[in-house]
């Protein structure tokens, strides 16, 4: 592919001889540099013939996408057949004229033939006519009928073309089954590195939706790093034993032996401008394992500065190129940084910098979010792959409706738990197709609030631990061996396996005191660095001058820079409590859930001792 990706978008798949037909075509610059563009439309005939529909001229700045409007007229006397739509963009890079086209298949409807009488007699035609009026009567209520049924046994109203899927190969993750035909789901590496959004309401399947993913990006030796706000990612430690979830298994070709946990650390955020390490976090030695910030101590407005922080801190690591996916980053509950949820808006923008540029590095982004439909163009066009699982919210069902049409909307409606509307593209010619998403190999269970505090203990003197270290290595002591059995030690907390981790930790921690007290570091400590405000807010403002150079700001940075121009420090943000949108069967499995509770809390308890 060259610098530029081109999407031709019909507003419509058929159209009548003699109609207007909008035409959308989306320009994509995958280069480092802006670049004008001038992109011609034609209208291809299924005989090689072609006719120009119009040429536009644009500027298209790096890393973002542009829209361009056309209208296409189809000719009065177009015959029956498949006309194919192109659009062919010329930009200039190093003095030469380059061409990229993008193509769209489009179905013109035979033109109405003039009825014309040879050698009947007007009661003969009348008659005809009549029995060809009662027969199209009678196959339009027939059609009507089969159609009615068959759509009634049908979840799904969808167009499905296979040979146009992603296929299965050594650079693709199994996210489950197709909907409604049957067969394996895949979805390839590069396309998480061009970036994921999965929306939905809450039981709907949109948090196991992305877990599979994530699981299937650590098989495949991919970094995971989860910005998690509840501590449910915590369950990748622990292999799946809910049996529940293990009932699904069979239909995916799971057996419960394939039920495993996967080596990961956790990290508890207290302080959103605590300094995070991220050139460690992706590069080489953490390849295949998952790293999980619990955030769920952070106040509302401390996860705009928290994910600014973050943003940043790879900004910093200075990343070098990589071509395919190295590391997939991970933002759940994502909504809670938009204005209607409470957030300021900071981190939304921070977003749009790490969609645009993170791509070059081999950095994937997951949102994982509530609503698509709130989210900035920026990020929407950005995120290659979007995932949709059900929901009632307006906002969203109008965005279906409007770019994939009615029969969508109410698929969506329609969709159980952990099935969901994909779109991507580069695939099923751009419209959507379901999934149903396979269960998870981790439990699903986070790890409780003891053993987190356990997790959280050990991690301290662990990092107390390595800082002593690099203390002792400053100064010329040979810590090897002493490396190494923090590395068991390591290894062991990221299994979860706390007495082992407390064992080797109780080793070593006198040693590595002795050592610091013989070479005149006797009673150091580890304190947490801080990034400072002032570092924090220059990155906030950089974004939004930044997003002003590449277009219009939109509301969100409008309000923001506002605050920044103030100098008004960013505390809790709007405080606007969540409007949570729960799916119903969700919502029932609950309520089963909580009756089942309560006639066992009823139940007499069976004494012990010999029955009379």
């Amino acid at each position: 592919r060259g610098m530029f990706d081109v999407e031709v978008r019909p507003a419509m798949d058929q159209a009548k001889p003699g109609s207007r037909v909008p035409v959308q075509v989306v320009l994509t610059n995958k280069g480092a540099m802006d670049s004008d563009v001038t992109v011609g439309l034609y209208l291809f005939f299924p005989t090689g013939e072609n006719i120009f529909i119009g040429e536009k001229a644009i500027k298209v700045p790096a890393g973002d996408s542009r829209t361009l409007d056309f209208l296409a007229t189809i000719p009065e006397n177009a015959l029956e057949g498949t006309y194919t739509l192109t659009a062919v963009a010329e930009y200039p890079i190093n003095g030469e004229t380059l061409r990229v086209r993008g193509r769209s298949p489009i179905r013109v409807g035979e033109p109405t033939a003039r009825l014309r009488i040879v050698g009947l007699s007007p009661w003969m035609f009348g008659a005809l006519l009549a029995a060809l009026i009662a027969s199209g009567i009678s196959a339009f209520y027939g059609y009507r009928f089969y159609r009615k049924r068959v759509l009634a046994r049908k979840r799904f109203l969808v167009s499905i073309f296979p040979e146009e899927l992603p296929k299965p190969g050594p650079t693709s993750v199994k996210l489950g089954k197709l909907a409604e035909i049957g067969g394996d789901a895949w979805l390839r590496l590069e396309d998480l590195r061009m970036h994921v959004i999965t929306a939905g309401a809450t039981g709907g399947g949109k948090t196991i939706s992305s877990m599979v993913i994530a699981e299937e990006a650590l098989l495949k030796g991919c970094n995971v790093i989860v910005f998690d706000p509840t501590a449910q990612w915590t369950g990748f430690l622990r292999k799946c034993t809910d049996k529940r979830m293990l009932s699904h298994y069979p239909k995916f070709g799971l057996k419960p032996s394939d039920a495993r946990s996967f080596p990961g650390v956790v990290k508890l955020i207290t302080n959103p401008r605590q300094k995070i390490d991220m050139k460690e976090l992706i590069g080489e030695e953490a390849r295949g394992k998952i790293t999980i910030f619990v955030i769920e101590r952070l106040k509302p407005g401390d996860l705009d500065i928290f994910v600014t922080n973050v943003i940043q801190s790879i900004f910093a690591s200075q990343p070098q190129e990589y071509p395919g996916l190295k590391t997939l980053l991970v933002f759940d509950e994502v909504h809670r940084l938009l204005p209607r949820y409470g957030g300021t808006g900071a981190g939304v923008i921070q977003l749009e910098r790490a969609v645009r540029e993170f791509r070059k590095w081999g950095i994937g982004v997951m949102l994982v979010s509530q609503t698509i439909a709130d989210f900035s163009e920026t990020i929407q066009t950005n995120c290659r792959t979007q995932i949709q699982f059900w929901t009632r919210e307006e906002d969203e069902l109008k965005r279906i409706a409007l770019k994939y049409g009615e029969d969508h909307v109410r698929s969506v409606s329609r969709a159980s738990i952990g099935h969901a509307m994909v779109v991507n593209p580069d695939y099923n010619r751009g419209r959507p197709y379901y999934v149903n998403f396979r269960p998870i190999l981790h439990s699903t269970f986070r790890l409780s609030p003891e053993e987190l505090d356990k997790y959280y203990a050990a991690d301290d003197r662990i990092e107390n631990v390595k800082y002593k270290l690099k203390k002792l290595e400053e100064k010329g002591v040979d810590v090897f061996d002493l490396r190494i059995e923090l590395g068991l030690a390591v290894r062991k907390l990221e299994e979860a396996s706390f007495d082992l981790v407390n064992a080797y930790l109780d080793s070593l921690e006198p040693r590595v005191e002795e050592l610091c007290a013989k070479h005149g570091l006797k009673g150091i400590k580890r304190v947490i660095e801080l990034i400072p405000e002032e570092d924090i807010r220059r990155a906030q403002l950089a974004a939004v001058r930044e997003r002003e150079k590449i277009g219009r700001p939109p509301e969100i940075v409008e309000a923001y820079k506002e605050i920044l121009g103030r100098s008004v420090e960013v505390g809790e943000g709007v405080e606007k409590p969540l409007k949570e949108e729960l799916h119903p069967e969700f919502v029932k499995m609950k309520e089963e859930e909580e009756k089942a509770a309560a006639r066992a809390a009823k139940a007499p308890r069976k004494k012990g001792g010999r029955s009379k």
